[in-house]
Formats: C-alpha cells, sequence, structure tokens
C-alpha cells in the first residue's frame, strides 16, 4: 500500500523443500578447530519447510520526519519436525529519519527476541534477546556533477553484550563503536 503519507507492505512466504541437504554436528569424531564441537558432516533430509513473514511501515509526518518500522520473522523446521540451523528468531527494527537541511539525523531501536528453538542436530546454543539503540547522521555535499557522502554513527550505544543467532561459536558483535564513512559518486 502506498499513499502520500504512508507506506507499508507485507510479504508472507511458505517454502516446501524436498532432498533438503542439512549439516549435521558429529560430536563422535575429534574436532579439527579448536573450540569446536565435532565435525560436520552433509546429508540430505527428505523434507524441510520454512514459513514467515515481513512487514514494513513508513510513515512520512511530514517533508522532513518520517519513521521506519519493520518486523521479520521465519520458522523451519526439517522431516521430523526438528529445526533447522540458522533460523534467525523474531526482529523488530524502528528508525526515524528528520532533515535538517542538508544533514540528515536517523535514530533507531532495534530488537531480537530470543532464539530457544534451535537445532541439535547442529549443536546450535540458544541466545537471548537483545536490544541495540544507533545514531547515525549523514549530509552530502555537492561537487562537480559529483556528490561527496558523509556519514558518521554511533552503533550498540549502550555497549550492550550481544551476539545474532546466526554468529557461530558464541563469539559476540562488537560493543559500542563509531563508524565514519566517506563516498564519492561521480
Amino acid at each position: 500500500y502506498k499513499s502520500k503519507k504512508l507506506d507499508f507492505g507485507v510479504s508472507q512466504f511458505n517454502y516446501f523443500f524436498q532432498d533438503y541437504i542439512l549439516g549435521i554436528a558429529d560430536t563422535s569424531l575429534d574436532a579439527m578447530t579448536p573450540g569446536a564441537r565435532g565435525v560436520k558432516y552433509y546429508s540430505n533430509t527428505s523434507t524441510a519447510r520454512l514459513h514467515g513473514f515481513e512487514f514494513f511501515g513508513h510513515y512520512f509526518f511530514s517533508e522532513r520526519i518520517s519513521a521506519l518500522a519493520t518486523v521479520n520473522y521465519t520458522y523451519g523446521e526439517d522431516f521430523e519436525r526438528q529445526a533447522l540451523p540458522f533460523i534467525p528468531p523474531l526482529k523488530i527494527a524502528y528508525s526515524n529519519f528528520v532533515s535538517l537541511g542538508k544533514i540528515k539525523l536517523q535514530p533507531e531501536v532495534v530488537f531480537a527476541a530470543a532464539q530457544n528453538r534451535v537445532s541439535e542436530k547442529n549443536v546450535e546454543s540458544p541466545t537471548p534477546s537483545f536490544w541495540l539503540f544507533n545514531f547515525h547522521c549523514s549530509r552530502e555535499y555537492e561537487l562537480k556533477g559529483s556528490t561527496l557522502s558523509a556519514r558518521i554513527g554511533l552503533e550498540n550505544i549502550f555497549d550492550n553484550h550481544y551476539r545474532e543467532h546466526i554468529d557461530w561459536g558464541g563469539i559476540p558483535r562488537p560493543g559500542r563503536n563509531l563508524y565514519v564513512d566517506l563516498s564519492w559518486r561521480f
């Protein structure tokens, strides 16, 4: 749906796979790398299913202020109704966009639910939920037919200790970090 003030969409998906190839950890074998839990081998399973949805909504309060929300969820299972590996939990992101002349500001909050439905065959570990708060600022400069874009941001402002479900080995994501980005389009 799209109007002058609101732009939103919802998509729902269902995938059915036959002869799905699945990585399975064999913990009875000696690990080949430090920290690994067994050796992974690949095997065909008879079937696998993925179900989920995606939603986005973008509301324009004015020409200078808008808000964007996204929601993503996926559910995966094999023929034994066991969880598929690397399936992320529910994730929600909300951003405001504020234009102050040529400067654009974007405060953002991200939430990921706990993922407790994990693949035992792949020796996955549950991940706790987390909240992140980020802030981005950008400005563009016109230079003789080209554009220089400058962007600066502060991510994970409150220095939360977290990891995404797809992060292997329980290694956490970066803490509070600052980035500067320059790009030149010509």
